[in-house]
C-alpha cells in the first residue's frame, strides 16, 4: 500500500522545508489535542467525584481549591467542569489550527504536484506524448487538484482522531477493563463491517476516476471537432457518447455515495448500542453498590460517546482517503517512468551547419504502427541548396521531416550532420537552428506579436514586423483594429487559413534559421497570395538550406534535387528537368497539374 503513495511522498519531501516543518507542527498539534482531551476527561471524573463526595476518584489533592471556593463539593464540581470545558476549548482551537495548517500544506503540495505532472508531460519525447489523447493529458494535469486537498485533510482528521481515540480508550481501561473489552468487542464487529465498506468505496472510486477521465477526453475531442461535427450533422452522435459517459459517472458516483453515506449511519448505531450495553453491564462491572459507581459509570458513558464520535470521524477519514485511491493510481501512472520515453538530455551543442546532411539506410516505424513508414532511405542534402519531397499522401514525406526535426528517432540507419550522428547533438540547439512551417498551423490565443515572437522571446517589435513583411503578413496585420496587439482567439479562429499560414511563416523567419523546412507551407493560400509570398521569401532563402514538402509542383521546379517518395521508398530522384525527361511518376504528376496551374508560377524563388 505504501508503494502507491511513494510518488506523492517524494513530492511532499521535495516541496520544501517549510512544508515538512508545517507537517511536523500538525503532528505535534495532534498530540497536544489528545493530551488536552485526556486531561479534560480526568477533570470531568474528578468533578463527578467531588459532587458525590467520592474522594477516591480524585487524581490530586483538591484542598487548595476548597479553600477559596465556597460550598466545597458543589464549588469543586463547578471548578472541574469549567476546567474540562476550557481544556476542550483549547483542544478545539488546536484542532482548528491543525486544520488550517493542513489546508495550507495541501495547497502547497497540490501546486508542486501539478507542476511535477506538467514537467513530466514535457519531459516525454514527442513519440511518447503523442500516444496520449489531449483530453487524457488535461485530466492528468488536473488530477492533483482532485485528490490532494481531500487526501491531506482526511489524513489530518485520521491522525487527530486516532490520537484522541487512544487517549479515550486509555481512560476507559483505567475506569474498567471488563467494560472496555465489552465495548471494544461491539465496536470491533462494526469496524470489520466498515472495512468491507471501505473496500467497496475504493473500487467505486477507481471506476469513477476512470469514467471522469473518459468524459474529459471525450469533451476535449468533441469541442475541438465542433466544426467537423456540425459539418457532418453528427451532434446527436456526440451527445449520445457524452450521455453514455455521464450515466457511467452517475452510476459510479452513486456507488461511492451509497457506501460513504452508510458509514455515519452505522456509527450512530454503534453509539446507541454501546451506551445501552454500558447501562446494562455497568453495575455488574462496578460491583453494584460501590460508592464510586455513579461518577465512574457517568464518566465511562461520556467516554464511550466520545469514542463513538472519534471512531466515526476516524473511519470517515479512512473513507475519505479511500475515495482518492483511483486518482492516486492515475497520478502514479503519469509520474511513473516505466514504459515511457523521455526528451533526450546532453549531447554536443550544435553551432553551425557547414556541409551536408546525409541520411543512410533510414527506416522508421511509428510506435503505434505495424508497418514501417520509411524503408531503407538514403540521400544527401547539401548546405545552401533546396531539397523537395513530393509524392502521394501517406508516402512518408512528413515522416522524413519528423526525423530531421528529431520528433522521432530512426528505427534503423543513421542521420549524419557534417559527418556526426544527429543523435549526438544536443536536441535543443539543433532545433534552434531550424525554422519549421507545417500544414497544420497552430496559433495561440494571444496577440499577433506574441504569436510571431513565439520561440524567440527576445525579439524586438521591429524584428517581428520585418519577419511579417517577408512572410507577406504585414499588410493584413496593419488593417486589423489593434494591429500587432490584436488577439486572434482560440487557435486563431478570427483569422483565415491563409493569414494563419503567414503568421507561421513569420514565426519561422524571425528565428533566422540555418535550415528552413516548409511542410506544405503554402497549402492554405490561393495562387496569387502564394506567388507574392514566394517572391518575398526569395532573398531570405538564398543563404539558407531549404527543405520543402509540396503538392504544388510549380513551387519546387527549380529545386536542386527532388525526391519522389511512394510507400516509404524513394522511387525517383533528380532535378525538375531530369525527372521530366525520365517521364515516370514525377512527369505524370507534372502533366496533371500543368492543366490546372497558371503558366509562369514556376520558379518564383530560389529553390522553390
Amino acid at each position: 500500500m505504501f508503494k502507491k503513495y511513494q510518488p506523492l511522498f517524494r513530492i511532499f519531501i521535495g516541496s520544501g522545508y517549510s512544508n515538512v516543518i508545517r507537517f511536523s507542527g500538525i503532528l505535534f498539534t495532534s498530540t497536544l489535542c489528545s493530551g488536552f482531551e485526556g486531561a479534560s476527561y480526568a477533570f470531568l471524573l474528578m468533578g463527578f467525584g467531588s459532587f458525590s463526595g467520592q474522594s477516591e476518584v480524585r487524581f490530586f489533592n483538591v484542598s487548595w481549591i476548597e479553600q477559596w471556593i465556597p460550598s466545597s463539593n458543589f464549588g469543586v464540581f463547578v471548578f472541574f467542569v469549567v476546567s474540562a470545558i476550557l481544556l476542550q476549548a483549547i483542544r478545539s482551537a488546536l484542532t482548528y489550527l491543525g486544520m488550517y495548517n493542513t489546508s495550507l500544506l495541501a495547497l502547497n503540495v497540490q501546486s508542486t504536484a501539478q507542476y511535477q505532472v506538467y514537467k513530466q508531460i514535457f519531459r516525454f519525447n514527442f513519440s511518447c506524448v503523442n500516444q496520449y489523447k489531449t483530453g487524457d493529458l488535461v485530466e492528468f494535469a488536473r488530477t492533483p487538484a482532485l485528490f490532494i486537498p481531500q487526501l491531506l485533510n482526511s489524513f489530518n482528521t485520521f491522525v487527530v482522531n486516532s490520537c484522541l481515540v487512544f487517549m479515550t480508550v486509555t481512560g476507559m481501561f483505567w475506569i474498567s477493563v471488563n467494560l472496555t473489552l465489552c465495548t471494544g468487542g461491539i465496536l470491533g464487529v462494526f469496524v470489520l463491517g466498515q472495512k468491507i465498506i471501505v473496500r467497496k468505496i475504493v473500487k467505486a472510486s477507481t471506476d469513477l476516476s476512470n469514467h471522469m477521465s473518459d468524459f474529459s477526453k471525450q469533451t476535449v475531442q468533441s469541442l475541438g471537432g465542433l466544426r467537423l461535427i456540425h459539418t457532418y450533422n453528427e451532434q446527436e452522435t456526440a451527445l449520445k457518447k457524452v450521455s453514455h459517459l455521464l450515466r457511467q459517472i452517475v452510476a459510479s458516483s452513486g456507488m461511492v455515495n451509497l457506501w460513504t453515506n452508510a458509514i455515519p449511519c452505522i456509527n450512530e448505531l454503534i453509539g446507541i448500542l454501546s451506551i445501552g450495553v454500558i447501562l446494562l453491564l455497568g453495575l455488574l462491572c462496578f460491583d453494584g453498590g460501590s460508592n464510586a459507581t455513579f461518577p465512574l459509570l457517568l464518566t465511562f458513558i461520556i467516554l464511550t460517546y466520545r469514542l463513538s464520535t472519534r471512531l466515526q470521524a476516524t473511519i470517515a477519514s479512512i473513507g475519505g482517503m479511500a475515495t482518492c485511491y483511483g486518482y492516486i493510481l492515475r497520478f502514479n501512472h503519469i509520474l511513473s517512468e516505466e514504459g515511457k520515453e523521455f526528451y533526450p538530455q546532453g549531447g554536443v551543442p550544435f553551432k553551425e551547419f557547414y556541409h551536408h546532411i546525409a541520411l543512410k539506410n533510414i527506416s522508421l516505424t511509428y510506435p503505434s504502427a505495424k508497418t514501417p513508414s520509411l524503408q531503407d532511405i538514403s540521400f544527401t542534402i547539401q548546405k545552401g541548396t533546396m531539397t523537395a519531397f513530393v509524392g502521394g499522401s501517406g508516402g512518408g514525406k512528413s515522416s522524413l521531416i519528423d526525423l530531421l526535426i528529431r520528433l522521432y528517432n530512426p528505427s534503423s540507419g543513421n542521420i549524419l550532420v557534417d559527418g556526426k550522428n544527429l543523435s549526438d547533438y544536443e536536441i535543443g540547439s539543433w532545433r534552434k537552428a531550424i525554422g519549421v512551417v507545417s500544414q497544420d498551423t497552430f496559433i495561440f490565443n494571444e496577440t499577433i506579436e506574441e504569436n510571431i515572437r513565439f520561440g524567440y522571446e527576445g525579439a524586438s517589435s521591429e524584428q517581428v514586423q520585418e519577419s511579417a513583411r517577408i512572410a507577406g503578413a504585414h499588410e493584413f496585420i496593419e488593417r486589423l483594429p489593434a494591429k500587432y496587439a490584436t488577439l486572434v482567439g482560440e487557435r486563431g479562429y478570427t483569422l483565415s487559413g491563409g493569414e494563419r499560414q503567414r503568421l507561421a511563416l513569420a514565426r519561422a523567419i524571425l528565428r533566422n534559421p540555418q535550415i528552413l523546412i516548409l511542410d506544405e507551407a503554402t497549402s492554405h493560400l490561393d495562387s496569387h497570395s502564394e506567388k507574392l509570398i514566394l517572391h518575398a521569401l526569395d532573398n531570405f532563402c538564398r543563404t539558407r538550406t531549404v527543405i520543402v514538402v509540396a503538392h504544388r509542383l510549380s513551387t519546387i521546379a527549380r529545386a536542386d534535387q527532388i525526391l519522389v517518395i511512394e510507400r516509404g521508398h524513394i522511387v525517383e530522384q533528380g532535378t525538375h528537368e531530369e525527372l521530366l525527361h525520365k517521364n515516370q511518376k514525377y512527369a505524370h504528376f507534372w502533366k496533371i497539374q500543368s492543366h490546372q496551374t497558371v503558366s509562369g508560377a514556376v520558379g518564383s524563388i530560389v529553390g522553390l
